[in-house]
């Protein structure tokens, strides 16, 4: 029964809002940085893990998964290994380049980059 309602689902990243509650170009500049810095890291764990000599070995793999807080969200790692030593260390460089990100770009933080920016923005 069609009542006129139409749900849309994007099918792509791009198909997504790009604004934010600010509604600047802070804001989408933040989303586009935000984005393209995730896929960084993810291609990094990639490399990593993939150029690690541990992963050439016959051994099976173990799952290491780890939650960390940054950005106002929870963020989930799993990676698959034969160290969790490895992984582990892996982990807390990721977690550690998404807080760097976090300190740098957060509207939250009085003392980050860009709340800075917005501040100085406003006096002009």
């Amino acid at each position: 029964m069609d009542h006129g309602h139409s749900i849309r689902f994007p099918g792509r990243a791009s198909d997504l809002p790009r604004s934010t509650s600010d509604g600047g170009p802070a804001g989408s500049l933040r989303y586009s940085l935000l984005v393209r810095t995730l896929f960084l890291l993810s291609l990094l764990l990639l490399l990593m893990l993939t150029a690690s000599p541990l992963l050439r070995a016959a051994d099976p793999l173990i799952r290491y998964e780890a939650t960390h807080r940054a950005m106002g969200t929870s963020f989930t790692l799993v990676a698959y290994g034969q160290s969790s030593a490895y992984l582990e260390e892996v982990a807390a460089q990721v977690f550690q380049e998404m807080d760097a990100l976090d300190d740098q770009m957060s509207n939250y933080k009085p003392e980050s980059e860009l709340s800075s920016i917005n501040r100085e923005a406003a006096r002009h």
